[in-house]
């Protein structure tokens, strides 16, 4: 790597340089120790935790060496440092770890579960609350939102949260969907064909591959955690253009198959609710309101979502689109080189205990994305 490197390792040894050494690192893997740094950013930390919200959007981490709680990881982390490997593979999607993070001795604060007895309870018309809630929290949004834009892709979750502030009789959100080029990945004319069902215009802002690969170092900072595909760098890509367009707030369909699985999906919405913040922009979703969130968890757990398709067919949304099953994103494969050598890559791989191999772009992404993340933490 081109900037100074430390990880501590198991055996207590101190791997400390700008090529990391191999040798070093066949010694041990990376140690779970606690860590006694202070904080290193100037921020205030404070000793009072507090939980988290159900979706973990808002982030909160606690060191436990002395019980400092902080906004953000770098406040708590100082030089040399642990990396934790539950936390890395939680981050990567290999293992739920909801508290962990990526450094030894700092956990993220604890979200307030839900009671076993509000999920599955009879609602006389379940269906009908929900979409109540649903209209209610968004007409909340329209009616406060000073420049809101709305993101929109090819799924129905951001589709019902425009149909809904249509519904709402409110002005319409300036609505917006992102181009990369990339046909497999694009959205663009699914988006546009729901706005245009639902009387709104979709304005395609163009970002080239190129640029995604540029801002992931930034992306990773703001996020403050390794990623596993590059598809959360469109949100930051998207919300950056979105704030120099004079937009305050982005309003997405962010927290949908969570609230609908009954289960936070940790390394998605905290993720993308970081970016949002760090492009200067407030992330709004029904499914973060406490009212659609509840009606939600009420239901059965429903992978397919069928209030939310059904209340999308009532708005007018083509049925081909509102019946298309959905589809993970993930975005193909782009050439990292350039952000960081394939060298290092590997041998943080190794320092993890893990055999580092390139072979797939999962791979390549978590142990890119994991490097950048130790580069920008060791920053002073």
């Amino acid at each position: 790597m081109s900037s100074h490197l430390s990880v501590k390792l198991s055996s207590g040894t101190l791997l400390s340089s700008s090529a990391l050494s191999a040798a070093a690192i066949a010694q041990a893997g990376v140690a779970v120790a606690a860590s006694s740094a202070s904080g290193a950013s100037g921020l205030a930390l404070d000793h009072a935790a507090s939980e988290r919200d159900w979706h973990g959007a808002v982030r909160r981490y606690i060191r436990l060496a002395d019980g400092c709680a902080a906004p953000t990881l770098k406040a708590l982390v100082a030089p040399p440092f642990a990396l934790d490997r539950a936390g890395v593979e939680a981050a990567w999607g290999l293992r739920e770890s909801p508290e962990r993070t990526v450094i030894a001795g700092i956990q993220q604060a604890p979200t307030p579960g839900v009671a076993p007895t509000v999920r599955g309870q009879v609602l006389e018309q379940p269906a009908s609350a929900w979409a109540a809630a649903l209209q209610a929290d968004v007409a909340a949004i329209a009616e406060d939102a000073r420049a809101p834009a709305l993101a929109l892709g090819g799924g129905v979750d951001a589709a019902v949260v425009l149909a809904a502030w249509r519904a709402s009789g409110l002005p319409l959100p300036a609505v917006y969907t992102l181009a990369t080029g990339l046909a497999e990945y694009d959205e663009v004319g699914s988006a546009q064909a729901i706005a245009a069902a639902l009387g709104a215009r979709c304005e395609v802002i163009q970002v080239a591959p190129n640029c995604l690969v540029e801002m992931l170092p930034r992306c990773v900072a703001a996020a403050e955690t390794p990623l596993y595909n590059l598809h959360p760098v469109s949100r930051l890509a998207l919300a950056t253009q979105l704030k120099r367009r004079g937009h305050d707030v982005l309003v997405t369909g962010d927290g949908a198959d969570a609230a609908f699985l009954g289960r936070p999906d940790w390394d998605y919405v905290p993720v993308m609710a970081a970016l949002t913040a760090s492009a200067g922009l407030k992330l709004r979703s029904p499914f973060f309101s406490s009212s659609t969130l509840s009606a939600t968890l009420m239901l059965a757990p429903d992978r397919d979502k069928r209030v939310v398709r059904d209340f999308a067919l009532l708005a007018g949304l083509p049925s081909a689109l509102v019946g298309a099953p959905k589809r993970p994103r993930w975005m193909p494969p782009l050439e990292l080189g350039q952000v960081l050598d394939a060298r290092d890559i590997e041998r943080l791989g190794r320092a993890l205990g893990r055999v580092p191999t390139l072979d797939s772009d999962r791979a390549r992404v978590g142990l890119v994305t994991l490097g950048l993340l130790v580069r920008y933490l060791e920053r002073g």
